[in-house]
């Protein structure tokens, strides 16, 4: 398949900056021109079934850097990493890494690549050293470095001591840190984790997360998840796909800014609390307010405009906390996870 790359570059550039639901990649322009990145150009897949997975999908992810993927089961998430890693080739499009062809130069790449899939493949017989020998192997690791290799990545893991134990006797949290070792194992320079922390517990999850931060760098890694805190606290970027389509990238408080629609404003009332002086109190000061009645509470969804001003807002607030006979509140900016449904909800409207 040949390919004019810099042709292929400026279609890419062209393609995000159509929208500004995509975030200025300007300050990235040095690691394009260096080809530190891995870059995915109007991509498609469309199966004999006539099923179109993924439809001209393009986006950019960058060494030292965690790129978070979000989307709904059957967004073509596993798809895009599965094409990528050479399992089927694409219908059209491009995919370039250190400025090379990434479909026409598979067999380079693959010795680039690392993939934790979405369920765990292993060996229950051999142990989880016996595991990474054989990947550092395959991987085209000099024998005399595989020790050391192992060592290391056993180490960055925090798994020494189960180093010894057959996959078989392992707990499902302790599968997943097998799985995402031996993506990263061998010196992987783009790593494909999909959906590492599911089956793993809260503790073991944020475990995960701060040794991801540190195994990022000098990578590039592209992680699919669920969880919208992983997305947030991990992802440096975050890109939202939904029926094979890229709908929004860039950092978390860009996303936010762009979708976030709601203030959250939560009142827990006292038992003799008047409900619809609270309720008149705060529509007086705000336009356009949602709310919604629990039998203790209160929640406001405030809708955010340019000429929103919520600091005078608290002050009268504190002001009338006896008169309102209200125990206390709280307030919230949108999260991640609210930029998530709205977006999703914008394409399932768009449907309907």
């Amino acid at each position: 398949m040949k390919v004019n790359l810099k042709k292929l570059n400026l279609i890419g550039i062209e393609i995000l900056s159509k929208k500004d639901v995509f975030q200025d990649e300007h300050n990235y322009e040095e690691k394009i021109k260096s080809g530190e990145c891995l870059r995915i150009i109007d991509l498609k897949k469309e199966f004999d079934d006539g099923k179109i997975a993924v439809n001209g999908l393009t986006l950019n992810m960058y060494k030292n850097e965690i790129f978070a993927l979000l989307g709904h089961n059957g967004a073509g998430k596993s798809t895009l990493i599965s094409i990528l890693a050479g399992l089927f080739p694409p219908t059209s499009g491009a995919a370039t890494y250190q400025n090379k062809n990434v479909f026409s130069n598979m067999e380079e790449f693959r010795t680039k690549i690392g993939i934790c899939p979405q369920h765990d493949v292993l060996f229950n017989q051999l142990t989880v050293r016996e595991h990474l020998d054989m990947f550092c192997i395959f991987k085209g690791i000099p024998s005399e470095k595989v020790e050391g290799e192992v060592n290391k990545i056993l180490e960055e893991m925090d798994i020494n001591d189960i180093a010894e134990l057959e996959a078989g006797t392992l707990s499902g949290g302790q599968k997943r840190k097998l799985s995402i070792s031996i993506a990263l194992v061998g010196g992987s320079e783009v790593v494909f984790l999909d959906e590492p922390s599911s089956g793993m517990d809260i503790t073991s999850r944020r475990q995960l997360w701060d040794i991801l931060k540190r195994c990022s760098n000098n990578r590039i890694i592209i992680l699919t998840t669920h969880y919208m805190e992983e997305a947030a606290v991990l992802g440096n970027r975050v890109g939202i796909i939904s029926d094979g389509e890229l709908k929004c990238s860039g950092t978390s408080l860009f996303l936010i800014e762009k979708f976030g629609k709601y203030f959250n404003l939560n009142f827990n009332l006292n038992q003799d609390t008047d409900i619809t002086k609270v309720i008149e109190f705060v529509q007086s000061r705000f336009s356009n307010v949602i709310y919604t009645k629990y039998s203790e509470e209160i929640n406001f969804q405030i809708v955010r405009t340019p000429e929103l001003r919520m600091k005078g807002f608290f002050i009268e607030l504190d002001q009338n906390m006896h008169n309102l006979n209200v125990k206390n509140y709280s307030a919230s900016l949108p999260s991640l996870e609210d930029v998530f449904l709205t977006v999703a909800n914008d394409e399932h409207n768009k449907k309907s």
